[in-house]
């Protein structure tokens, strides 16, 4: 190899070595569990509740990197991310504008998922990404819904005469949990779960007590859910006794597991504010991440980006890298 090749190689050589350290480096800050949520922090309800708005935020697991995704008149809540990050659907409430939207992470590009007048709320994608179910009342009554994420194929799963609300997927999709008040005559609801397609409801949580808001555990194992005693409660579907997670003398509500299974957030409702918390999984270890006072942060959920975004990451990057660093070692 004359001299001049070999600086050449050695430069790409080099490069490679820089970009392989850069998409580490890339990879390690933006490795941390994503939280987004909405809040009215830059519009306080208390301030003026007419104007009052909420936007969604997202943040890290520790509270840090705070970003506001949303700016526009209206309401934007019940943020939940696709299963690759790279979209969250939310709903967006206006005078004139009501309905599920789909934005990319940043904030960028809003795309209307529903459009029928009634709206919709509580969306949240199913594990496979092809598909979002959401709460609606067009047929007169709150019921679950499922929709293709391009916005087509809309069926009502669950088409009974109660209030169903707050769907969550099974990790493995073939399941749905929600909550309903179908066997209270006076409007308190519990824990059912049905098949992805709407059949064999069976009621799992919150009979004695009631229930709303459920979330899946990563392993598919157990419910939490928000009970009306203020607790967020967690329910083996196996069987054996549920339990409280904390059981604090605030109001614990929205749990969400997070994507390891080691960690919960919830809203946690005091008389004139609401934050969002993290808790060990054991109950130890509760952390408020918003710490904000006469503001209302609201339904988080989580995203963890290290694994999805590193490979995706590497693979593009070194593949593009690698494949002039091949061609340039062709005889």
């Amino acid at each position: 190899m004359n001299t001049n090749r070999a600086r050449r190689v050695g430069r790409e050589l080099m490069g490679l070595v820089i970009a392989c350290g850069v998409i580490l480096v890339t990879s390690s800050a933006q490795s941390r569990p994503m939280i987004a949520w909405s809040s009215d922090r830059a519009n306080p309800t208390l301030v003026d509740r007419a104007t009052a708005h909420h936007d969604i935020y997202v943040m890290d697991d520790l509270g840090n990197d705070v970003r506001r995704l949303t700016d526009e008149r209206g309401d934007q809540g019940s943020p939940s991310w696709a299963p690759d990050g790279r979209h969250i659907a939310f709903t967006h409430h206006a005078h004139d504008d009501d309905g599920i939207y789909i934005m990319e992470s940043d904030g960028a590009n809003w795309t209307p998922l529903t459009t029928h007048p009634t709206g919709g709320g509580t969306p949240v994608w199913s594990p496979t990404g092809e598909q979002i179910a959401f709460t609606s009342s067009r047929d007169l009554q709150w019921e679950i819904y499922v929709i293709n994420v391009d916005g087509s194929g809309v069926r009502n799963l669950t088409q009974h005469g109660a209030r169903d609300w707050y769907p969550t997927w099974s990790p493995d999709g073939t399941q749905i949990a929600f909550a309903s008040d179908r066997a209270d005559p006076d409007g308190k609801s519990a824990i059912y779960v049905m098949d992805a397609d709407g059949d064999n409801v069976r009621a799992v949580a919150g009979e004695r007590w009631g229930g709303t808001a459920p979330t899946w555990s990563p392993d598919g194992r157990e419910i939490a859910y928000g009970s009306a005693h203020q607790a967020t409660v967690i329910q083996p579907l196996l069987g054996g006794p549920e339990r409280r997670l904390i059981g604090s003398p605030l109001h614990e509500m929205h749990p969400a597991w997070s994507p390891n299974g080691r960690q919960m957030a919830y809203e946690l409702a005091s008389a004139d504010s609401h934050n969002i918390w993290v808790v060990d999984i054991d109950g130890q270890n509760a952390t408020s991440l918003t710490n904000d006072v006469h503001i209302f942060n609201r339904n988080p959920d989580w995203f963890d980006s290290s694994a999805p975004r590193l490979s995706t990451l590497a693979v593009d990057a070194l593949g593009k890298l690698l494949a002039p660093w091949a061609q340039m070692k062709r005889p």
